[in-house]
């Protein structure tokens, strides 16, 4: 466990301090100036030793923690803070070890030039059923903000002296979630053998993210795409679970809402969103070999609102088989937004059925959301990447969506299209 650190003042959580962006621990400085201040900063760090060595680690973790901590500065709605999982498991396979980050933040506390404010869990009671155990709606890591002495120690020195390199390892491989509901925990990260198709595909997301790089993305800073893995350790898999694309750092487009995406442009171009409608839908449709009909709004059932059949379809795609009752987040997330409680999963579950009888089978068919997710992101790589090599168009994925100039959008609709015709026989609707 990580100990408990000192804290430079006694802070009280607010939602200010909630607040944050994700400390990557990826970048490193870029100027004369960020070299002499990160310097500055480890040989102050390092005096704190009690035994000798682990000096480039160290030098190398202030920086990267440095640059998070201006990236925060910068960004209105972190309000300095960043955030950060203390957990030993969070640093499998990162740049920084767990070790080095340690001992950074307890030193930078200890000189006063860090505010720490602990992780939290915020738990509540089942209110569809008061004697089920209460259930986690959400909570923090803990969070780190600049104090004003490290601030006056930095001026001059903003996060753009920093650069978070492109991934050198943009195929990640993890095990299995263990647990269930509020017990669910992250798998593992797994080694990356070296076969043909990882040595392909690393090359192949290389080419593709040192392609994006090269456009000025506003108002966020994209660097770099990672293919993410999942089930590495059951003996069924053959890198065919998961494999999405996620864009590396919390401040990327992925991250945010749909109506900040509309802002974003690329060499000061407009931009807009290509959908794929209910993607996880026709994908499914595809594996099982039946025809979907992409002129019909699946969401569309009568009597039924349009938000509580996406649950729905969110929910039962995330489970092994039909779900019961509603996960205890969602049915909260419903009542807040709507003011009631969302309709029997059974009533649903009986309209989606007589519409589209494939779903009858979910559960035994088979497949699982990994073979989804999988089948989706292998539609949706092939397509921008075949956009690069034939256009040399960027696009920039959003699992179910993606960004692209506005002027490009036909052409990405249609590359979107024949990419899950060709690859699961099956037609969607791009709009």
């Amino acid at each position: 466990m990580f100990r408990k650190l000192n804290i430079i003042a006694q802070v009280t959580e607010t939602a200010t301090e909630r607040r944050g962006i994700y400390a990557t621990l990826i970048a490193h400085s870029i100027t004369e100036e960020a070299d002499a201040l990160v310097a500055k900063l480890s040989a102050k760090v390092c005096e704190r030793r009690t035994n000798r060595g682990r000096e480039a680690a160290i030098h190398h973790a202030v920086g990267a923690f440095l640059a998070d901590l201006l990236r925060a500065e910068a960004w209105k709605n972190a309000q300095g803070w960043v955030y950060r999982s203390l957990k030993t498991e969070a640093f499998s396979g990162e740049e920084v070890s767990y070790r080095a980050f340690k001992f950074v933040v307890e030193s930078l506390v200890a000189l006063g030039w860090l505010q720490h404010v602990e992780g939290k869990r915020f738990w509540t009671a089942n209110a569809f059923d008061p004697s089920a155990r209460p259930f986690a709606t959400g909570g923090h890591a803990s969070r780190f903000r600049m104090t004003p002495a490290l601030k006056a120690l930095c001026e001059g020195v903003t996060s753009d002296h920093f650069i978070e390199p492109l991934p050198a390892n943009p195929v990640v491989l993890r095990a299995a979630a263990r647990g269930r509901g509020e017990n669910k925990t992250r798998g593992k990260m797994m080694p990356v053998p070296q076969t043909e198709y990882t040595t392909r595909l690393i090359k192949q997301m290389k080419e593709l993210n040192q392609f994006l790089s090269e456009f000025e993305m506003r108002p966020y800073r994209f660097t770099g795409l990672v293919r993410n893995f999942n089930e590495g350790d059951k003996p069924s898999f053959d890198w065919n679970k998961g494999g999405r694309l996620y864009a590396r750092g919390e401040l990327q487009y992925q991250f945010q809402s749909k109506e900040d995406r509309a802002k974003i442009t690329l060499d000061g171009e407009a931009t807009t969103e290509v959908d794929i409608r209910a993607s996880f839908l026709a994908t499914y449709h595809g594996l099982m070999k039946q025809p979907f009909d992409p002129n019909y709004d699946p969401y569309e059932v009568e009597g039924i609102h349009r938000d509580a059949v996406k649950l729905w379809m969110l929910a039962t795609f995330g489970s092994q088989g039909h779900i019961r009752r509603w996960p205890n987040k969602l049915a909260e997330d419903y009542r807040e937004k709507h003011g009631i409680a969302p309709p029997k999963v059974s009533k649903i579950k009986e309209a989606m059925v007589a519409m589209f009888p494939v779903l009858a089978e979910w559960g035994n068919s088979g497949h699982t959301w990994a073979d989804l997710q999988f089948h989706e992101s292998d539609a949706v790589f092939a397509a921008i990447f075949m956009l690069m090599k034939v256009h040399r168009i960027p696009a920039y994925p959003i699992h179910d969506s993606v960004i692209v100039r506005a002027r490009d959008a036909e052409v990405a609709k249609e590359f979107i299209a024949t990419s899950y015709k060709t690859s699961l026989q099956v037609d969607i609707a791009v709009r």
